[in-house]
């Protein structure tokens, strides 16, 4: 029997760097929470406006309770969904090509009453930057672990709560 050790290499990191890292990384925790977080109304979620209350609820295969109205591709499947203070997120997955998904975005955001700027990170990423006069926030739209399935992940902040 052979038993291998772990060696840890300590790394001392200039606290103004050290600084920046942090900022970097309390980003990368807000943008990846609706990544982590992974019904299907075209325009609104099942979850309804309730005005942003405190539902603090993390809820799995169902969209949290007053989730902002953003249009959802129909047959989209709700993985997960969070709730608190005005701050919502959601992972859901449809069968749909990503580029079905993109295009249903790019035609349906503001017919459902919100602002909207596509960015595309890489071939098979693409951001919408969305806005209304109550939320902002992103929706992410890329591919899926499974090649059949595209990944559509959503954060919005209610307004007045944003930091």
């Amino acid at each position: 029997m052979r038993v291998s050790s772990v060696r840890y290499i300590q790394v001392d990191v200039p606290t103004k760097v050290g600084l920046q890292v942090s900022k970097v990384v309390k980003i990368l925790v807000v943008l990846a929470l609706p990544l982590v977080l992974s019904g299907c109304i075209p325009f609104g979620l099942t979850g309804g406006d309730s005005g942003g209350g405190n539902s603090d609820q993390f809820v799995k295969g169902a969209v949290a309770p007053g989730f902002p109205p953003v249009p959802l591709i129909p047959k989209a499947q709700t993985v997960e969904s969070y709730g608190n203070n005005g701050v919502y997120g959601a992972s859901f997955v449809s069968s749909e090509s990503l580029s079905k998904v993109v295009n249903f975005y790019n035609e349906n955001l503001q017919k459902g009453g919100w602002e909207s700027q596509l960015s595309q990170s890489s071939s098979s990423n693409f951001v919408f930057n969305i806005k209304n006069d109550k939320y902002a926030g992103t929706i992410l739209v890329n591919s899926s672990a499974d090649p059949k399935k595209t990944a559509i992940t959503m954060s919005l902040v209610q307004k007045d709560k944003a930091p």
